[in-house]
């Protein structure tokens, strides 16, 4: 079976890593990424699927560790609005848009139910945050990748749990329902303030 090569949009992710780390676990990360990669093809779309998911479900604690050690080193950590983009926006999108593909049914039940819809919101707010951020990064010439990376993370979260929340809703006591939907709620009108808030101060500075 002929090896997969490693997907460039992990190369990308590889490349949010501080130069120090990228250069020394970098070409083994890429190496061992594509050995999982032609390990789970030999079964199935899905072993594809949850490799993926495995490993950007450990990417932003990773990231937060490597930056956090960064910063006690006196380091200050530099990352291209580009591979910001593509963290922030092209990921969570691309997510979306991968999962409509393999199973329409799954996405489907975001739209079935209150709680997919407040997911629904919720992940486009934060995708909006997330490109005013990188904006506003670019602007004032010094884009960091920590607020991003939690963001893409809490969307994508919500991308996955919404359609499992639906599903589940009518099975779980009401009081979780309403802690999950007020939640949810929460994290749209703390996107909304944020975003108000960022939009006039880039209102005020212009």
């Amino acid at each position: 079976m002929k090896p997969i090569s490693c997907p460039a949009w992990f190369a990308w992710l590889v490349s949010l890593y501080p130069a120090e780390f990228r250069e020394t676990f970098g070409p083994e990360m890429l190496a061992v990424f594509a050995a999982k990669l032609t390990a789970a093809r030999s079964e199935s779309r899905k072993a594809m699927l949850a490799a993926c998911l495995h490993e950007l479900s450990e990417l932003p604690g990773n990231l937060l560790t490597e930056h956090w050690l960064n910063l006690k080193k006196g380091d200050i950590p530099m990352v291209s609005t580009r591979r910001l983009v593509f963290t922030g926006l092209a990921i969570p999108l691309g997510v979306a848009i991968f999962l409509a593909i393999i199973n329409p049914n799954y996405m489907l039940n975001l739209f079935t139910g209150f709680l997919g819809w407040l997911a629904v919101i919720s992940f486009l707010l934060l995708i909006l945050l997330n490109g005013v951020l990188i904006w506003r990064g670019q602007r004032q010439d010094h884009p960091s990748p920590g607020w991003v990376v939690g963001l893409t993370l809490a969307a994508l979260l919500c991308i996955f749990l919404g359609p499992t929340l639906n599903r589940v809703s009518g099975m779980l006591p009401p009081i979780w329902t309403t802690v999950i939907s007020i939640v949810l709620i929460l994290v749209s009108l703390g996107c909304i303030s944020v975003l108000a808030t960022l939009l006039l101060k880039a209102q005020r500075t212009s």
